[in-house]
């Protein structure tokens, strides 16, 4: 369970920020819906105050 506000980011490969939200730190786990993203890959940034997770996904 999240414990503070934490933002999820999701950018295409040439960095332009093509998603945003605020995760739901009241649920243990939270889903987001990719199936309306075309192939490619795609960045995701996870953060909150005190931390940052940056993962690439390649959607096929």
């Amino acid at each position: 369970m999240l414990k503070e506000n934490t933002i999820f980011d999701k950018y295409n490969i040439r960095g332009r920020k093509i998603y945003s939200s605020q995760l739901d730190s009241c649920v243990v786990e939270n889903r987001i819906i990719v199936s309306s993203l075309s192939e490619g890959v795609y960045v995701v940034i996870v953060k909150n105050s005190t931390q940052q997770k940056t993962q690439k996904v390649i959607i096929k």
